[in-house]
């Protein structure tokens, strides 16, 4: 085999394993033979979980839930209601997101799942997150988080919601809504799916505003504080115009489509009171988002250029919005030039010739790890078993794959792996799609 061939194959290896640290390790409901609780400590977080059928046949479908911060595991439905079933599922008070798959039965080999994992947002504000899951449509829908208002660019956008008619799926029970603010009193307007009052602001004034809210229910009106902004008894909204100043920069300055840059965004006039809220970078000029959002507090973020984009100077547009909301802009350039090979065993990832493999049933390299949990795994000889292949199997066969005209590996995870299946002692984690942890590495 050729040296520089042997070079590129290290390489290629290198990044796939690092890259297969990432892939999803399993589907999440094995990780859980049977219900686990994870704390004692009670919640008043919950999530209503709102399944919607058409067909209104719900039969034994039931929710397998994990990451809840309670208990995890089968959930079945409370109430079940012409197209709707419902039950709340509580949740921890750190919990960002939970897990979930639909099923129809509570027997993994034969249940029907609406497609597969999938995850929901836990709000922050409400101790209440509805989500809404309709049969045959993936997207969940939620309902968006309370709020306090949110200054955008000189125009502040105020919500009302009551806590309490929102528990109770209640909030269309209130007539009006309006806002006392500066002087004025403008009416909101009910957004029947966000249940929520909303009202925009255009141009508020500088400094530290009170505001009110005049609620009418069942004929009487009530001059209420914000629900989700209230201190010492006062609703209030600060704002400053404030003056930072904005520059961006690529590095390296010039690139191909075949290479990676850092864009980085500097921003002059920070303070303690002045902070800044969100950066986004239009690098719709380099085949990529319109918006692409970056790390406030890293202020950086690697751009790639699509391999469509033709040669030249292209500009990125910057935005960065500060505390207050103010939007302050600048932009950044970088060259794009035109991809030049350098040598036969130069090439793209659209060129690869990616020989896929489960590491442990490729090759054995290595009999001395081929029981590292001390299972007696060659004595059992069950398929579902770990057969021996290791890294020094692949390297031991990189000829082979040479002759195959191989020139990228894709290997499957290297992280350490569960000595066998919970639910059986006869399955284990050969695919290495079931790790302990991302921090060991497999034997």
């Amino acid at each position: 085999m050729r040296k520089s061939t042997k070079r590129s194959f290290s390489i290629f290896m290198t990044a796939i394993m690092i890259l297969s640290l990432w892939l999803p390790f399993v589907p999440a409901q094995q990780a859980n033979a049977e219900g686990t609780t994870v704390t004692s400590e009670s919640t008043e977080r919950k999530v209503r979980f709102t399944y919607i059928r058409e067909d209104q046949n719900f039969g034994e479908w039931n929710i397998w839930t994990w990451n809840t911060g309670v208990t995890d595991g089968q959930v079945d439905f409370t109430t079940k209601e012409g197209s709707k079933a419902v039950v709340d599922i509580p949740v921890g008070p750190n919990t960002a997101q939970m897990g979930f798959v639909l099923r129809s039965t509570d027997n993994w080999d034969t249940a029907q799942k609406e497609f597969g994992d999938r995850f929901i947002n836990v709000n922050k504000n409400d101790s209440l997150t509805k989500a809404f899951i309709t049969s045959g449509v993936e997207q969940i829908r939620i309902v968006p988080d309370g709020s306090a208002p949110v200054i955008d660019n000189g125009k502040a956008t105020f919500f009302y919601r009551d806590k309490e008619l929102f528990a109770n799926d209640a909030m269309g029970s209130i007539e009006k809504v309006e806002l006392k603010f500066n002087g004025e009193t403008l009416p909101m307007t009910y957004q029947p799916e966000n249940e929520r009052f909303v009202v925009s602001y255009e141009n508020i004034p500088n400094g530290t505003s009170e505001y009110t809210y005049l609620v009418t229910k069942d004929g009487v009106t009530n001059e209420v504080t914000d629900p989700y902004n209230t201190v010492d008894g006062k609703s209030t909204i600060s704002h400053t115009n404030t003056e930072l100043t904005v520059s961006g920069s690529v590095t390296p300055e010039e690139i191909d489509y075949n290479q990676n840059a850092v864009l980085t965004v500097d921003v002059i006039g920070l303070t303690d009171g002045v902070g800044v809220r969100k950066i986004t970078a239009d690098v719709s000029a380099l085949g990529g988002s319109s918006a692409l959002e970056i790390d406030p507090s890293l202020k950086e973020v690697t751009i790639a250029v699509d391999d469509n984009v033709t040669a030249g100077t292209k500009s990125i547009p910057l935005t960065v919005t500060d505390s207050f909301g103010n939007a302050h802009n600048a932009s950044a350039t970088v060259d794009v030039k035109t991809r030049q090979s350098v040598g036969e065993n130069d090439f793209d990832w659209d060129e690869s010739i990616i020989y896929f493999m489960l590491t442990d049933r490729f090759f054995d390299g290595d009999s001395s790890n081929n029981d590292p949990y001390n299972q007696n795994y060659e004595e059992k000889n069950d398929r579902g078993t770990y057969q021996g292949g290791d890294f020094k199997g692949i390297t031991q066969k990189l000829d082979y794959l040479d002759e195959l005209g191989v020139n990228t590996i894709w290997i499957s995870p290297v992280v350490e792996n569960i000595k066998y299946d919970v639910r059986s002692t006869d399955e284990h984690s050969y695919y290495a799609y079931h790790a302990t942890g991302p921090a060991t590495l497999d034997s």
